[in-house]
């Protein structure tokens, strides 16, 4: 595939849902052992930046007001001089535009400079995915990541303490070839030290064209799925510790749906709420006093 940036010319628009998904990247340049990204989307490229700005308006004369900016790894985005930031800023000044998500992205590609921005109280989300795939310095050289355990812990460490309030998620992968239960349990030590909220677990598997295939040390099924179980576990008790620091708080949600008989929606900080109410929140922000944890949900009431 062509490396120049590209263009997309509809945009997502989608009636059914207040958030609107906006693509502004694909491709990846890294290479990681496990993953056949590279081969199967191409390299990395970036979306013409005035075109991102023209489907942003689009999605927001469409009433959508919150707009999650995704790719395969948007902290490489690069068109001409402007760069992530430069995305976050342009959106900011677009009126309609109310709240920008940031999806998933790559620790070795995040500016201190974000987490400043996202700490001043703007439309930037308090909400960063950044994926780490293994705590364990030999699993991620196997890998082919660009870090080590250290400096992935001391720039989660720098968001946790710039952000009040962030919630702070990543993915791992569990029973990548090579993966002793020493270094799983290193993983999971470090896992339980660092200031996450929440975690998404996923069992290592083989892909056609990835390089990890040709890996010696492969880890039995049972085995993967006992460490995976270990692991949704411990990002169970993060996600409710999460939460339970947000009791008695106030935030403001953007309602989506009502469902068996409760709106549902999202705080800015990732936490799904949910309150009784007989008024129509589809689509509104509200603030809302969370009261007390379901599961994965906070019960809230409207303030």
């Amino acid at each position: 595939m062509q490396r120049d940036s590209f263009t997309i010319a509809v945009a997502g628009i989608d009636r059914k849902h207040t958030r609107a998904n906006l693509k502004i990247q694909d491709g990846c340049d890294f290479f990681c052992t496990f993953c056949e990204i590279p081969y199967a989307r191409g390299r990395a490229r970036s979306r013409v930046f005035d075109d991102i700005l023209r489907e942003a308006g689009e999605l927001a004369a469409a009433g959508h007001r919150e707009v999650v900016l995704t790719g395969v790894n948007i902290g490489t985005y690069r068109f001409g001089d402007k760069q992530l930031l430069d995305v976050v800023d342009a959106l900011e000044k677009i009126e309609d535009v109310q709240r920008i998500r940031i999806s998933s992205v790559e620790g070795t590609t995040v500016s201190p400079d974000l987490f400043a921005r996202m700490g001043e109280g703007g439309k930037l989300c308090r909400h960063l995915h950044i994926s780490i795939q293994s705590a364990n310095d030999d699993i991620l050289a196997a890998m082919n990541r660009k870090y080590t355990v250290a400096e992935y812990r001391a720039l989660l460490q720098q968001a946790y303490e710039t952000v009040d309030g962030i919630c702070l998620g990543a993915d791992v992968i569990v029973g990548f070839p090579g993966e002793t239960e020493e270094h799983f349990m290193e993983t999971f030590r470090n896992l339980r030290e660092m200031p996450f909220a929440y975690f998404h677990v996923f069992s290592y598997s083989e892909r056609g064209h990835a390089r990890s295939r040709k890996l010696d040390g492969k880890v039995a099924p049972a085995e993967i799925e006992r460490r995976s179980q270990k692991l949704r576990d411990l990002s169970a008790r993060k996600r409710r510790l999460f939460f339970e620091r947000n009791i008695g708080k106030t935030h403001h949600v953007l309602f989506e749906q009502k469902k068996n008989g409760f709106w549902t929606g999202l705080t800015d900080s990732y936490i799904r709420v949910q309150v009784d109410s007989d008024f129509n929140l589809k689509n509104e922000f509200v603030p809302v006093v969370l009261e007390d944890i379901k599961g994965q949900t906070m019960i809230g009431r409207l303030a």
